[in-house]
């Protein structure tokens, strides 16, 4: 319904009830129902861009903690392959531009990658409008936090036993943090499917 289709309902419905009111009553009324009426329109209109911003960006932080997801299992890959080199080491070093990465040094080997950067900070700061503006996600939103939480343990771990590979506990970690990986995946991916409707296999760098 058009707004002036809108107005024409409102004052034919009041100029059907019988002159029980004055005119500056009735007017005044009239345009009461019509200016809430607008801005609830307003609002409604409002509310559903902000959830469609909402739902892009937590798309594209989904989309980057794919990537991440990839290179921490590269990460307990590195730690698993570590105990089979004795003549090798493991360090972890940092870019001329902030970043960190792992790296195998040996006599015969030698292996680089980056350790990944776990995303949250739009999820985090979000999770409350997240529940006002879009009930139909806020569960599975509700459940990748705890997913984040879990990886931001795993590279914990990761790290602590690159600095100590003597540490308790390291043999049986790299199947424990698969598996917990795995798991915070699949979390992620029903998230994603419900946004888009898609499979979780799209990933971003930045």
């Amino acid at each position: 319904m058009s707004i002036s289709e809108m107005f024409s309902a409102v004052w034919a419905f009041f100029s059907g009830i019988p002159n029980l009111l004055p005119v500056t009553v009735f007017s005044a009324v009239a345009l009461f129902v019509f200016k809430e009426t607008l801005e609830g329109l307003r609002r409604r209109k409002a509310n559903k861009r902000k959830r469609r911003a909402m739902r892009r960006m937590l798309k594209d932080e989904l989309e980057r903690n794919k990537w991440t997801l990839r290179s921490l299992h590269d990460c307990v890959n590195t730690l698993e392959s570590i105990q089979h080199r004795p003549t090798a080491t493991l360090v972890v070093r940092e870019s001329p531009m902030g970043g960190r990465f792992m790296r195998i040094e040996g006599p015969n080997d030698y292996a680089q990658h980056p350790i990944p950067k776990i995303h949250s900070d739009f999820l985090k700061s979000n999770i409350l409008e997240v529940a006002l503006n879009d009930e139909e996600v806020f569960e599975e939103a509700l459940g990748a936090i705890d997913a984040i939480a879990e990886m931001e343990h795993v590279l914990k771990s990761i790290l602590e036993y690159a600095e100590d590979q003597e540490a308790t506990g390291l043999e049986g970690f790299p199947d424990y943090a698969h598996k917990e990986l795995d798991d915070c995946e699949a979390t992620l991916a029903a998230v994603y499917t419900k946004l888009t409707g898609k499979p979780y296999e799209e990933f971003r760098l930045r």
